[in-house]
Order: C-alpha cells, then sequence, then structure tokens
C-alpha cells in the first residue's frame, strides 16, 4: 500500500520503515485535490435527513476503496480493534474511525478554521 503520508507510534523501535509498513503503521492520512475524487461529498442542507453522503461516481468509489483498502491492510496485520486515518481534500478533512465493521466519518472540517484537528 503507498498512502501519501504514513504515521507511526514514537515508540517504534529501530529505524522508521521506507515506505509503508502497515504492520507497524499507526495511522495513515489521504490527499486529494480534485472535487471529483471527494468520495464523502456534503449534501444540501435541505437533503441531510434523505441524502446519502457517499459519492457514486467512479472516481468517488476509486478513492473510497483506495483509502478502505489501506485501512483493511492495517486492520489485517496489526491486532486491534480499530484504526483512524485522516482525508483531506482542499481545505477540508474528514477523520475517519475504522473498524472490522465499517467506518465512522467526521463532517468536513474546515482545518484552517477549527482547531479540532490540532486536539486530535
Amino acid at each position: 500500500i503507498k498512502p501519501d503520508i504514513s504515521i507511526y507510534h514514537d515508540s517504534l523501535n529501530g529505524p522508521i520503515p521506507t515506505g509503508c509498513n502497515s504492520s507497524t503503521l499507526d495511522m495513515h492520512i489521504e490527499f486529494k485535490w480534485y472535487n471529483f475524487n471527494n468520495p464523502f461529498p456534503a449534501p444540501p442542507p435541505e437533503d441531510w435527513n434523505q441524502a446519502t453522503f457517499l459519492g457514486s461516481s467512479k472516481n468517488q468509489k476509486d478513492t473510497l476503496g483506495q483509502i478502505r483498502a489501506y485501512a483493511a491492510v492495517q486492520l489485517a496485520s496489526q491486532f486491534r480493534m480499530h484504526t483512524f486515518s485522516l482525508y483531506v481534500l482542499h481545505d477540508t478533512a474528514h477523520i475517519i474511525q475504522w473498524d472490522r465493521e465499517g467506518a465512522i466519518i467526521t463532517e468536513p472540517i474546515l482545518y484552517n478554521v477549527d482547531p479540532l484537528l490540532t486536539e486530535f
């Protein structure tokens, strides 16, 4: 797997792995630039209770599959109940908690305005 950023815990013994070592990975971050890749498009406010928040285009599904695969490989190679990842698009980010059943995704975080990511 090749996430854009691989984060390892500071207690990792030995050198930091080159590339991505899913058996010691603590968290991954994926960056995308184009809106057509965003797997979590926000529905209009009037449709929040009725619309899905998952994109249905090929590019959106590919991006979701990519970050889902990173989490699946990490969970399969570690003895964990859950893991976190971060998906960044332009000036927004989503914190994602993955477990073996699925994922919990935050609403878009405007990280230039909202200090939530620094608190996370």
